[in-house]
């Protein structure tokens, strides 16, 4: 049971500690809970939440305030319910100043506040004037955490009168703030996943009209593109497995979070390919110079093997032997890092046996000043070639 904190007298104010996860919430919460597993309409279910709350607590008013998100002391009143003949504050921008310094942080650890009757608060005369405003007698604020920020608040107002608020009453604002923290997180990686995926969609387009006005192509972008669209197979399970897993099944929040997780990485690696695309395409057809640069072979290639093993779910290690390198390498950056990232990648997919990764560096100048070349180099962008 949640603890009152503070139980004054003199200002008919309750604080109430977080609620503890044991406690009845009673019907309302199961509905509440079930909505948002059920739908990913985030207004949909801030609506019917409030409505739902105003009418089990049979109070005046149930609002969602939303705080800016850069400056505390500024909220709307995004979602309402109200009867009459109390005034709608819908839309309603407020600038509060009074309390914000002294009850955000509080909030932000879900304190709930509960007001019998705001004419005893011993509180500053903009307080006042605001309660007025708002038409409230009695009121309950529980807090709505989105990720570790304070997003906004639950509020109740009885505006007929002052209100005794029960300590059940109070414990069940709180778990449904708990429950609509949940939903916008829930609500805000779905739309982040629906951006990529329009992102995704259109890089395919273009794409495609590339490919439509390129009739012939080297052999090099052909093979590179071969290679590709094999390349895409991983990520495309990936992101097949964990939207069906998402749609046939009812899974928890951290579940979910993970699933989310899985296709993000996914998509990002399928716009990085794309973006390889590109890369070669420009740089087959316009003969753009190399931009050779003193490279730190090292840490490139532990920053990509931590990539991949991320994107591929594996746990390869790489360990790097770098073989008579008396002086600084000049290498071009992209074309270095392309070329690692399709090895690496490769090596990882097709020793799922060998969790050690070797990879050997070495300089061979000939006698025109040139390095010697890569073993096995007219077969390195050949589409399923490995060695």
């Amino acid at each position: 049971m949640s603890q009152v904190l503070d139980n004054s007298n003199l200002d008919a104010r309750k604080i109430y500690s977080p609620p503890s996860s044991s406690t009845d919430l009673g019907r309302l919460t199961a509905r509440i809970a079930l909505h948002i597993r059920q739908s990913l309409d985030l207004e949909n279910i801030l609506k019917s939440c409030v409505q739902e709350i105003r009418q089990v607590l049979n109070t005046d008013r149930a609002i969602i305030y939303r705080f800016e998100e850069h400056d505390p002391t500024i909220g709307k009143i995004v979602i309402e319910d109200v009867v009459s003949p109390w005034k709608s504050i819908l839309g309603k921008e407020i600038k509060d100043e009074c309390l914000a310094q002294a009850w955000h942080h509080p909030f932000s650890i879900g304190i709930a506040l509960a007001i019998e009757d705001v004419e005893r608060v011993n509180a500053q005369s903009c307080y006042h004037a605001l309660i007025e405003s708002l038409q409230v007698k009695a009121n309950v604020v529980a807090s709505i955490v989105q990720d570790q920020r304070l997003w906004g608040l639950l509020i109740v107002h009885h505006c007929r009168s002052p209100r005794h608020w029960t300590d059940q009453e109070v414990q069940l604002l709180q778990h449904i703030g708990i429950q609509l923290g949940i939903a916008i997180q829930q609500a805000e990686l779905y739309r982040q996943l629906q951006d990529h995926n329009k992102q995704l969609e259109a890089a395919k387009t273009r794409l495609e009209l590339v490919l439509e006005r390129e009739t012939s192509l080297s052999d090099l972008k052909s093979n590179f593109l071969a290679l590709t669209s094999h390349e895409f197979r991983t990520p495309m399970t990936t992101i097949r497995s964990s939207a069906e897993l998402l749609e046939s099944f009812e899974c928890d929040p951290e579940d979910k979070k993970l699933l989310f997780r899985q296709i993000h990485n996914a998509i990002d690696y399928m716009v990085k390919m794309l973006d390889d695309i590109r890369f070669m395409s420009r740089r087959t057809d316009e003969q753009k110079p190399l931009k050779p640069q003193i490279l730190n072979l090292n840490r490139l290639i532990d920053e990509l093997s931590s990539h991949l093993r991320s994107i591929l779910n594996c746990k390869h290690e790489c360990r790097v032997f770098c073989e008579d390198l008396a002086k600084p390498i000049l290498l071009d950056e992209k074309l270095t890092r392309q070329i690692l990232e399709n090895l690496i990648s490769n090596a990882m997919k097709y020793s799922p046996h060998h969790p050690e990764i070797e990879v050997r560096i070495s300089s061979q100048i000939n006698p025109e000043g040139r390095g010697g070349g890569i073993t096995g180099s007219s077969r390195l962008w050949h589409g399923h070639s490995r060695h």
